[in-house]
Order: C-alpha cells, then structure tokens, then sequence
C-alpha cells in the first residue's frame, strides 16, 4: 500500500491541475460544483454498518497523519488568527452573557476510568513538561509567589468591591444562605501576557509593574465563567 503510494506522489508530483488559474466566469461548471443550500446529503439519515466501519478503520490502521511532526509558521498562525478575527460562525449557538455553563452545578460528567485514562496518557505524552501547550518557561513557582503577595491580595479586593461582589458575566452573587466562589481576573492583558511582555523575572519586577495591578484590567468572575477563559472561552469578548 505504501509502496503504491509513492509511486502515485512521484507520478503527480509535477503535474498542473487543470483548474488552476481558470476563474468561474471561464468555466461556469466550476461554481455549479459541490453542495447547494436545501440539497440533502445522500448520506443524511443512514448509517455505515459496523462491518463497514471495521473494514475503514483497519484500512487506515499504520497511516501516519501528514501533518504529524509539523508545525504552522508564525506568518501563517497569524494570517489563519487575523482571517477569524471579530468572526461569528455561529450568533444562534454561541455562548451568550447570562446563559449558564452547561457544566455547573455538575459533578461526575466523566467516569473515574475515563478520567484515570487521560491522567495516564497526559503524564505519559508530557513526561518532559517543556513538550506541554501550557508550557512558559517554569514561571510557576514565581507565579504563586504574586499570587500570594500582599499586593495581589489587595488588588483582588479592590476589583471585588468595584464591581459589587457581583460575577460581570453571568451576575451570579452570594446571598439567600448561597455562597458563590468569585475569582479576579486579568481581562483585556492576561495575566501570562503581563508575565511576558514586561520580562518579569522576580517578585520586585512584579510588584513594580502597573500593568499587573490596573484595576482597570480586573474583572468579578464567579468560578465556573472563570473557568471557560482557561479554556479559550471569552464570552465578555463576543457580546
């Protein structure tokens, strides 16, 4: 299979497709192509049997996935950034201010054995933690070191109290014998960001830096919205 494989990649390796460069006013074909709004996919509705399903999935058992081991230039990362920039796919669907994160109050939503299963494979794949996405430098323990700094402590009050003990997405707040864990938190300069861009190398760096303590940049987040910006959910940002 493989063999036949790149003897095909050696075949068609020079060769000129035969719609490039052509415009569709040239060949109207060429937008009458594909799938139309209102048309019904011929496999809408249907399902592949499971001998179908063992028969695809041992065909590609050993195919080695062409983007492994590669990575996006910085020119293109920021070319695919500024192309979804400010873009909503989605307005319908899209987590909205005031709308309830569909996991809070939840506990359990994965099984001990599914939970165990990506704890072993998380430590396994990043056994040097360098190799992790989250990965900056070995700042942690500075990190905590501003975090439980009095003036960390100070500014975290500060923000509480400028917006009311009050979470500023979803306007959850104590009261009525329920208590509401509420986190400040670096909106419009991550905390990260700050981390980097000013270079901070030790805890008189960080507590000589405005930018870490612009209350300006400090927003109420209860828990569970607090929890939807560490994973790349801003939803302050799409309303």
């Amino acid at each position: 299979m493989l063999i036949l494989e790149e003897k095909l990649h050696k075949t068609n390796k020079n060769r000129i497709a035969w719609n490039k460069g052509k415009t569709k006013e040239e060949f109207p074909q060429l937008s009458n192509s594909g799938a139309k709004k209102g048309n019904i996919p011929w496999m809408a509705g249907k399902h592949h049997s499971q001998k179908s399903r063992d028969k695809m999935s041992e065909s590609h058992k050993g195919q080695i996935t062409w983007m492994k081991g590669k990575h996006h230039t910085e020119k293109a990362n920021e070319k695919n950034r500024l192309a979804h920039l400010g873009k909503h796919f989605s307005p319908q669907t899209e987590f909205k201010k005031g709308m309830i994160p569909w996991h809070r109050g939840r506990k359990g939503v994965y099984s001990e054995q599914i939970l165990e299963a990506m704890s072993n494979f998380c430590k396994e794949r990043f056994k040097d933690k360098r190799n992790h996405p989250s990965w900056k430098g070995g700042i942690t323990p500075l990190e905590k070191e501003i975090r439980n700094s009095n003036r960390y402590n100070q500014w975290r009050s500060d923000i509480f109290k400028k917006d009311n003990y009050t979470c500023q997405d979803c306007g959850i707040r104590s009261g009525n014998g329920k208590a509401v864990i509420l986190n400040a938190h670096h909106n419009i300069k991550p905390f990260a960001f700050i981390f980097q861009s000013n270079d901070i190398k030790n805890i008189e760096d960080a507590l000589n830096c405005d930018e870490f303590w612009d209350l300006n940049n400090g927003l109420t987040l209860c828990e569970d919205c607090h929890n939807l910006t560490k994973l790349g959910v801003n939803t302050l940002e799409k309303n």
